[in-house]
């Protein structure tokens, strides 16, 4: 099941039975009965085909708003129509998602993690996605060094597999095949362990640092 805590869960896919999926991610799958789903893109209007866009979600368990927070904040609710055309709130996930040709969901990143380089548009999550993908990467993070902006390049750090030789060149030409150009990182360090949050996620922060700081001294 998928679903922010602004709604709780909303979508559900059921693994299928008696056999193993052979994809390397499962799809988030299709909305539950009380919860209406919605594929936009920047301008609030439905995505067509397998475009990508952010998942607008309505249900009967979508929070009030934030504390202290305004109940219609636009950068947290939508104000549209529902199915039948009466006037509805929408909780703009922040998610990117498309939809394949089976109706399914499938979860692309987070919106905030897309970034600009080189004029082209890239999602930082993709990045990471294909390079877990890798038989000998076990853990990735793919972030812009400290500093970057538009004219920026993408960096990575990869956590190898035990007692694995792992080339970084050999990494890249595994990503170009996969990548745009300019979706590749032009520096991936091999790291045993990744800075952490206190949350225990990735602290992709403190690796952008220390990649500006190798920058700017090489």
């Amino acid at each position: 099941v998928y679903g922010p805590a602004e709604v709780n869960q909303c979508t559900y896919f059921h693994l299928p039975q008696g056999r193993g999926w052979s994809g390397a991610t499962v799809p988030v799958g299709q909305a539950w009965p009380e919860a209406e789903l919605r594929v936009v893109s920047e301008m609030g209007e439905p995505v067509k085909g397998e475009e990508s866009g952010e998942l607008w979600v309505r249900s009967a368990t979508i929070m009030q708003r934030y504390w202290a927070g305004a109940q219609d904040d636009p950068s947290v609710f939508a104000l549209s129509q529902d199915a039948t055309g009466k006037p509805a709130r929408f909780y703009r996930t922040g998610d990117l998602f498309c939809k394949d040709t089976a109706g399914r969901l499938w979860f692309l990143g987070r919106m905030d993690r897309q970034v600009k380089v080189r004029g082209q548009r890239l999602d930082l999550d993709e990045v990471e996605v294909i390079l877990q993908q890798h038989p000998l990467v076990i853990e990735a993070a793919a972030f812009l060094p400290t500093g970057q902006d538009s004219v920026g390049l993408v960096a990575a750090a990869v956590i190898p597999a035990p007692g694995s030789s792992l080339d970084c060149r050999e990494l890249r030409r595994y990503l170009a095949q996969r990548l745009s150009p300019a979706a590749v990182p032009q520096s991936i360090e091999i790291l045993n362990v990744f800075p952490r949050t206190g949350t225990g996620k990735i602290d992709r922060r403190a690796l952008a640092e220390a990649g500006a700081a190798t920058n700017a001294t090489e």
